[in-house]
């Protein structure tokens, strides 16, 4: 997958190729979307505690709406990748609880064994979606850098001028 930085304008005026950001293919939707980005020195609140690093995240997020084109085949890129993240999480708490539940004690390893299990899968899942998934990788006052873009979507933004986007092919941005 590549990576492509929009700028304002092009963003603004639906100026983007009309091609499925996903996979290339001659887009037949734009779906709106909110694209966020947080600056990665804010992790480092973690150290702070866990609520301090909730309000800087909060603070420190920035969003995008985009009109994404995308083709019938990818019109629900987002959306099955929350319900596979609810769906895995909600299952985990459910066993954990579940888990309790049966037997009748604050902590049963073997009951709540499976529960913790699913819970891993479901952080698993969370980072796979999320690496896999069309997302910001910067957003800045003149433009956002998408990642996970299509080759031929990268590729007819470069071609369709270099002073409004900027293409790398899994490398870095020239």
């Amino acid at each position: 997958m590549a990576r492509v930085e929009l700028s304002n304008s092009v963003v603004k005026r639906h100026q983007l190729p009309k091609l499925c950001m996903r996979c290339g293919a001659p887009a037949t939707i734009h779906l709106d979307q909110t694209f966020k980005w947080v600056p990665p020195w804010v992790y480092f609140t973690l150290l702070a505690g866990p609520v301090v690093l909730a309000l800087f995240i909060l603070i420190g997020v920035t969003r995008m709406q985009i009109s994404v084109p995308l083709c019938e085949a990818h019109k629900d890129h987002w959306k099955t990748r929350k319900l596979l993240l609810w769906s895995s999480t909600l299952i985990a708490i459910l066993f954990i609880c579940g888990g309790r539940y049966i037997s009748g004690e604050e902590f049963n390893f073997p009951y709540l064994l499976p529960g913790f299990v699913l819970f891993l899968v479901a952080i698993i899942v969370s980072t796979v979606t999320h690496y896999t998934a069309i997302r910001a990788s910067n957003i800045r006052d003149h433009g956002i850098t998408l990642t996970g873009v299509s080759e031929a979507f990268a590729e007819a933004a470069r071609r369709a001028g270099p002073a409004n986007y900027r293409y790398a092919a899994g490398g870095d941005l020239f």
